[in-house]
């Protein structure tokens, strides 16, 4: 599933604990299964009618916005300013409100793999081993936060 179900999930699951509801007790309101309810909150069931989804907003008392939100970030545009030695990248979101930090921290990342490929000059074995590892590391602290909401 993709990062906007589990988003979702996440918010529900949130807005499920904060009214102290059990998945039982929310389940039982909205008329669906616990199982369900369990898919929805853990991104493994994207299919539900719209019917639900407003009535989880009214059941938890949760924006509706809040509830679909992608609070993901997508990159417009990426290029190298020659004169300034330096990588631009241009974040499309409107959700995430330290954009700037966030810029300057991909832009890190990126320079800094960069430089790490050019030691090996670019090899492709190189370039596949640290960007695999690069990959690996990011999916771990996905991991780590989905054992957080747990």
């Amino acid at each position: 599933m993709s990062d906007i179900y589990e988003t979702f999930g996440t918010t529900v699951k949130k807005y499920r604990k904060t009214k102290g509801y059990s998945t039982q007790k929310l389940s039982k309101k909205l008329g669906i299964s616990v199982g369900l309810l369990n898919n929805i909150e853990n991104a493994k069931s994207d299919i539900f009618k719209i019917k639900l989804l407003r009535d989880l907003a009214n059941e938890l008392n949760a924006p509706l916005i809040e509830l679909i939100q992608n609070k993901s970030a997508a990159v417009n545009d990426m290029s190298f300013d020659f004169k300034q030695n330096q990588l631009k990248i241009d974040l499309a979101t409107e959700n995430i409100h330290n954009i700037d930090l966030l810029n300057n921290y991909i832009t890190l990342i990126i320079e800094t793999f960069l430089k790490n490929l050019s030691e090996y000059e670019y090899n492709t074995e190189a370039i596949e081993v640290i960007g695999n590892h690069l990959l690996y590391e990011l999916d771990s602290l996905n991991k780590i936060k989905k054992l957080d909401h747990t």
